[in-house]
């Protein structure tokens, strides 16, 4: 279950971390926009330690003739892409391919597909002569808060580093000493580098050392 945090309560615990509750300098407005700001900065933290956990799924599809289709309004960064080989749930994953080589993968033909992003879209090589389905795993951005019941999930209590982020900037703005505030923004930056090496809890990661065991695991079904 998701822990997350409002707006409201965001500003409020900065203010209360700060002896701001009454001031007239730190305004709902300026708060809403450091906050946000922290937010962006510690979705990249939590992402690249914890990728999976604020993952999502999409499904999309090529079109016969176009080499390129559009990412989701929300997508991020790729975490996996995958094309439907066989109906109705054996996928295969695509593997990318650079700008410098799209040449030689454009003389190809067939399902063999590869791709790579550019802005909001996928661009593939060779063009797509089917319509093929496609499974997409992304991170998405960090969601913009403007509504006080607007909420942010923290995971395991790391909106405490958005508000000692946002506080520190409060701190420079109305030039105040931040040290504090460092301190405990790289203590909850230890905290999440020291949690996320053991997020599976129940068995560590290994590979097995003879290989994949059939044409269909991991890395050799990939195209």
């Amino acid at each position: 279950m998701a822990r997350t945090i409002t707006l409201a309560d965001l500003r409020n615990g900065i203010r209360r971390r700060g002896g701001w509750i009454n001031s007239r300098r730190v305004t709902t407005a300026f708060l809403n926009d450091v906050i946000n700001s922290a937010i962006s900065e510690v979705w990249d933290i939590l992402t690249g330690k914890w990728a999976d956990y604020y993952s999502s799924e999409a499904t999309l599809a090529t079109v016969i003739g176009t080499d390129s289709i559009a990412l989701p309004s929300t997508f991020y960064k790729l975490r996996k892409l995958e094309m439907l080989w066989s109906a109705p749930s054996e996928y295969v994953r695509l593997r990318p391919h650079d700008l410098e080589a799209s040449h030689i993968y454009r003389r190809g033909s067939g399902r063999a597909l590869r791709y790579r992003i550019q802005g909001a879209q996928l661009r593939f090589a060779p063009t797509p002569s089917a319509v093929e389905n496609l499974r997409l795993t992304f991170i998405p951005w960090a969601t913009v808060l403007t509504a006080d019941g607007d909420t942010f999930d923290g995971i395991n209590g790391y909106e405490e580093l958005v508000m000692q982020i946002s506080k520190m900037r409060v701190e420079e703005e109305l030039k105040l000493d931040t040290l504090g505030s460092e301190k405990e923004i790289e203590r909850m930056k230890t905290r999440i580098r020291t949690a996320a090496d053991g997020r599976d809890a129940a068995e560590p990661f290994y590979l097995d050392p003879r290989g994949p065991r059939s044409v269909h695991d991991d890395e050799d079904a990939w195209l």
